[in-house]
């Protein structure tokens, strides 16, 4: 497939780029900072992307199959400020138009188990770091996912736990609602489970949640 990822240089959009390209897909890796981007593949492009500049968005997915997404704030501050704001629920807007205007109709985007009212993690980062540090991130993504599930694509929001950098497992839960057992996700498995979702059909138009 003809792919174009968006957050691809972030550690989860790296991961899923790298498995793109050994699966035989074709990447676009849409970043803000082309010059920065790491890695190098006969069949990966890089451009320069946006989310809140619709017509760079519009560019990146030109004659692509589907569109993926590990967008996250590139800052957090102090009581869950991060920048930009307005990131994720923004930002989907633009990549809904954009894929609207191009013909594309999959999705596979990442928010987060904790988005989840009756989830809480466990630890000091449930009890101290999410509520603090994270509240203004989840509520953003709240909205993204609200945008999204009003769309007529076929969409998939997949929503790991904490997420750790640990080798890739193929050994992972998926539920559509967090639990209490819920407590990381490996981001080499997130990548690998998004591109599944590319063509599995299981998860259509819901939001699956994602923990070792």
């Amino acid at each position: 497939m003809k792919l174009v990822i968006f957050g691809a240089s972030g550690r989860t959009g790296r991961a899923l780029v790298e498995q793109a390209l050994e699966a035989g897909h074709d990447v676009t890796a849409a970043v803000r900072n082309p010059d920065n981007f790491p890695l190098q593949h006969e069949r990966l492009h890089i451009v320069k992307a946006d989310i809140f500049d619709l017509p760079s968005v519009d560019a990146a997915m030109q004659g692509k199959n589907a569109v993926l997404s590990t967008v996250g704030p590139r800052k957090r501050g102090l009581l869950g400020a991060y920048k930009p704001e307005g990131l994720f629920s923004e930002g989907i807007k633009n990549i809904l138009q954009a894929m609207q205007k191009n013909g594309i109709r999959r999705l596979v985007c990442v928010t987060a188990a904790s988005t989840d009212d009756q989830y809480t993690p466990q630890g000091l980062y449930g009890s101290v770091l999410v509520p603090l540090f994270m509240r203004k991130v989840h509520e953003d993504m709240k909205l993204m996912q609200r945008e999204i599930s009003k769309s007529n694509l076929d969409w998939v929001v997949v929503r790991p736990a904490r997420l750790s950098d640990y080798p890739r497992t193929d050994e992972y839960r998926i539920s559509l609602r967090p639990t209490s057992k819920d407590q990381r996700t490996r981001r080499t498995d997130l990548a690998a489970f998004m591109l599944k979702e590319l063509t599995d059909t299981q998860y259509l138009r819901k939001l699956p949640v994602i923990a070792d």
